[in-house]
């Protein structure tokens, strides 16, 4: 299962990497918002060529931090949306030697765990290198944030995979 699971992934390599990229961005500045409050107390003051330069997050910035994950979930399940309807053929043949319907949902859980992970984690190390540049050294929030970052990547992974699985399920209700 996760075998075909990665060869579905490689299959179209550039929109999986575009999917990995949009899922690591929306994380990693969920891990920078959460880097702030748990590393560095919810003020992050450092000095950029001289000057002293504050950051204090808001609710404000808490709200576009979550509309971006919404987004992003959106984008994958948009660009997930070609490769299901390419999988659409192989999964009914699938069907058709005897695989379940929990066994397709199972490949498709693969997938978008893999993905997930595969953002999750680069935002995690985006998140921490950013810890390491600002702070030159790891404060203790910065692993949580990063962690969080890294489950964030698998939960909007998965979001994206249940929009696409209901959009082809309607478009398929549609065209038949």
């Amino acid at each position: 299962m996760l075998g075909q699971a990665i060869r579905n992934l490689l299959h179209a390599p550039k929109r999986t990497w575009l999917r990995v990229l949009v899922i690591a961005a929306s994380c990693g500045a969920l891990g920078q918002l959460l880097a702030t409050r748990w590393a560095f107390g919810g003020t992050l003051v450092i000095s950029w060529l001289g000057h002293v330069v504050s950051l204090q997050p808001d609710p404000i910035d808490t709200s576009v931090v979550i509309v971006t994950l919404v987004l992003a979930a959106v984008t994958v399940a948009e660009l997930d949306w070609p490769t299901v309807r390419r999988q659409v053929l192989e999964r009914q043949t699938l069907q058709a030697i005897g695989w379940s319907a929990g066994g397709l949902v199972r490949l498709v859980g693969w997938e978008a765990l893999l993905l997930g992970l595969t953002g999750g984690f680069a935002a995690g190390v985006i998140d921490l290198a950013g810890g390491l540049v600002i702070a030159h050294r790891l404060p203790a929030g910065m692993l949580a944030a990063a962690a969080a970052a890294a489950g964030a990547g698998v939960l909007v992974s998965f979001a994206g995979a249940a929009l696409s699985a209901v959009w082809s399920g309607r478009r398929a209700r549609i065209t038949c």
